[in-house]
């Protein structure tokens, strides 16, 4: 087949080498200089087929095997990308070091979908969260240099476009860790460019819970403290609590305690102060997409006007954050109101 020189030929032999069974074949240097020989041809017709075929020299341990794996993934589209991943996984003869080096180096202009997601799970496993975080933050990185050129939102997320990460299903205790990070990350980052719209997608992804649990909590709080006299990081702190979908008496605790320190602070900047009014009403209303009856309110609306109404009976007259909150429930009032009173054609 190696004679025929095309690129039909030199997928059967890819193919051939691909459905060895891993660990049952051995695996010489003249198997493994076949397979880069084929490689170096940079034919695109054998991207898919060295998928598979690649991994003979990552079994095989060739010196060259960083180079070579971050040459194909340099030249390959998504796709051949996510089928190398499956093989790389599934095989497991991989060291972790060059899972690490392999999925941190060269997989930042893929999207993360759910193959690729399932390898950084394995590094996760075995490195600091630190390090893979670094990674999430070049993948912003570039998703950002691309709005720049293109002037689009389009072609890339830089997280996948879902409410949960499947990155910590092995790891949960590293996912406090890392939302702690995403969290003080984003308070940092240049508001300048508009880049923030996306950069919330960083803390969706990497949120323990939809709801605010008790660590979440704790760590909101620590920040909150560190930051009571500065309005832009109180603002950007109030700005994150819109991606808790689910409501509770914790929320609004820390909605409290954002609204008065804020309100203390506006000689800093009257605007400011006028958009982190706005973030801590975003944080107590924003549920994502509701589900309901017709012509009914949405039950999640019930829920939380009973959640406000209770908060308000426990907070002093003399709290202005009481008053903030009493303005929320009648505008949840009024939508409720309006959804019944269409049901009977009063309006």
């Amino acid at each position: 087949m190696e004679v025929l020189d095309t690129w039909q030929a030199d997928n059967v032999v890819l193919n051939s080498y691909g459905n060895r069974i891993p660990g049952t074949a051995i695996i010489s240097e003249k198997d493994a200089d076949l397979i880069i020989k084929i490689f170096e041809k940079g034919r695109s017709e054998n991207n898919h087929a060295l998928a598979g075929g690649l991994q003979t020299v990552i079994a095989f341990e060739h010196p060259q095997t960083e180079n070579i794996i971050g040459s194909y993934l340099r030249r390959v589209h998504q796709r051949d990308a996510e089928i190398f991943f499956i093989w790389l996984s599934d095989n497991g003869q991989a060291s972790k070091d060059l899972i690490k080096t392999i999925v941190l180096k060269h997989t930042v202009r893929f999207y993360l979908s759910f193959e690729i997601e399932r390898i950084l799970v394995s590094v996760l496993k075995h490195y600091d969260v630190e390090l893979v975080f670094e990674y999430l933050v070049r993948r912003f990185n570039y998703k950002k240099q691309l709005v720049i050129e293109t002037k689009s939102l389009m072609g890339y997320d830089f997280v996948p476009p879902a409410e949960h990460s499947n990155l910590f299903e092995e790891e949960p205790a590293k996912n406090l860790q890392m939302f702690e990070l995403a969290l003080n990350w984003y308070i940092e980052l240049d508001a300048d460019g508009g880049h923030l719209f996306y950069a919330k997608d960083m803390l969706s992804y990497i949120q323990p819970q939809q709801v605010i649990t008790n660590e979440v909590y704790a760590i909101y709080d620590r920040l909150i403290e560190k930051f009571n006299d500065n309005l832009s990081s109180l603002a950007r702190i109030a700005d994150s609590l819109s991606i808790f979908h689910s409501k509770d008496s914790k929320l609004v605790a820390l909605v409290i305690k954002i609204f008065d320190l804020v309100i203390y602070l506006k000689d800093q900047d009257i605007d400011l102060l006028r958009h982190t009014r706005y973030a801590l009403y975003d944080a107590i209303t924003s549920m994502g997409v509701k589900t309901g009856i017709p012509g009914q309110p949405f039950q999640v609306d019930i829920e939380l006007r009973d959640l406000l109404t209770r908060e308000i009976t426990q907070l002093p007259d003399y709290f202005e954050s009481k008053q903030f909150l009493k303005e929320i429930l009648k505008n949840l009032n009024n939508q409720i109101d309006q959804i019944s009173d269409h049901d009977n054609e009063t309006w």
